[in-house]
């Protein structure tokens, strides 16, 4: 899957870079490459990893360790064209991969197109990303009736397809405001299909910008609603489902910043901090879903960044995140494979590099 969205992108940006350019527009290409390293990819809460290091449950866990370095390659093309003073177009393309050092069960990948339309008055954008197996992690398998309760486990992927809508405007005493919404549909193998579910994701920020010493700011407020099926369809007709319900609610909340901190041997340099805090609350009324009946979760994540831009077409940046979810559940902790409480850190570094392969300027007396 990687391999081919690459390969794809690669061949789109080799036919496109020499076509014609027509008048006030430009081709942009772009290849970027991060690598990091995750003390806990799969977020597992403490019980799961004191279990994984243990090696009593082999069958349970996917993976062999908890950290893994993780490699993601990116290829972009992004085509712009200005219509006239007040409008300006953009289409775009990209793949990625994600691949693991140790963990080649999590390998996945993904693609998207991108529709952006420039407008006097504001900015409105449309995008599509599809990952067609995105590994979640190995989950317990009811159906493997026909082995022991110890090794009815099964490596689980999802196939996400996700459409976002976003309107950004400039107002006065601020830089932009941006009106969002993301949708999600997750479909998960026949084994789990009471997971399957639709996402929904609304956000409302603001931000500054060309403040003192390049300096800037935003600040973003959402809500969220994940509805999941919650049944598979075997149960007697007037049974309860005995299936997890993994419906969700949750308030979004973020602040971010950046400042430029100066220039050393032609280099720009700048710092970047992010802050996102999630409160979500699941939905289940099935006081046997331990995992998820009567649960609150509170996810925190904080990022730190150093920003570095060549007057070339090279910029890095090397960042550090830590994440920390805290669950509160209405009866016992988590069982067995299902996602919990959890600590995640992640260090790295991502290099990009950025060329205009095309461009035709504007006919004079235009």
């Amino acid at each position: 899957m990687i391999r081919a969205t690459l390969v794809l992108a690669i061949l789109f940006a080799a036919c496109a870079a020499p076509a014609r350019a027509h008048p006030g527009q430009s081709l942009d290409l772009t290849a970027g490459i991060e690598t990091y390293f995750d003390d806990n990819t799969l977020n597992y809460s403490a019980h799961q990893l004191e279990d994984l290091a243990s090696g009593r449950h082999p069958y349970r866990f996917g993976v062999g360790s908890p950290g893994d370095l993780v490699f993601k390659p990116a290829l972009g093309l992004l085509w712009q064209s200005d219509r006239d003073s007040d409008r300006r177009r953009a289409l775009g393309a990209s793949a990625a991969g994600e691949m693991y050092g140790r963990s080649v069960v999590a390998n996945s990948g993904e693609y998207g197109v991108l529709w952006r339309e420039g407008f006097r008055i504001g900015r409105l954008s449309l995008a599509y990303r599809r990952s067609p197996q995105e590994y979640l992690r190995r989950l317990s398998d009811a159906d493997l009736a026909f082995l022991p309760s110890s090794q009815r486990y099964r490596d689980v992927a999802v196939d996400l397809h996700r459409v976002s809508a976003a309107w950004r405007q400039a107002v006065p005493r601020l830089s932009w405001i941006d009106l969002g919404y993301t949708f999600e549909r997750r479909r998960y193998p026949g084994a789990f299909r009471e997971r399957d579910s639709d996402l929904h994701r609304g956000t409302l920020a603001v931000g500054w910008e060309r403040m003192p010493r390049g300096g800037r700011l935003a600040l973003s407020a959402g809500l969220r609603k994940l509805d999941a099926r919650a049944e598979d369809g075997d149960e007697p007709p007037g049974a309860v489902p005995d299936e997890p319900d993994l419906s969700d609610h949750a308030l979004l909340l973020g602040a971010s910043g950046g400042l430029d901190l100066g220039v050393a041997a032609g280099l720009g340099i700048a710092g970047e901090v992010e802050y996102d805090l999630e409160s979500r609350g699941y939905d289940s009324d099935r006081p046997a879903d331990d995992s998820h009946f009567g649960r609150q979760d509170l996810i925190q994540a904080v990022e730190l960044a150093l920003r570095i831009r060549s007057e070339g077409p090279w910029s890095a940046r090397a960042f550090y995140r830590a994440q920390h979810n805290r669950a509160r559940y209405g009866s016992t902790d988590t069982q067995e494979s299902e996602i919990g409480g959890y600590r995640a850190n992640q260090a790295g570094l991502a290099l990009e590099w950025r060329r205009q392969v095309g461009s035709r300027g504007r006919p004079k007396g235009r």
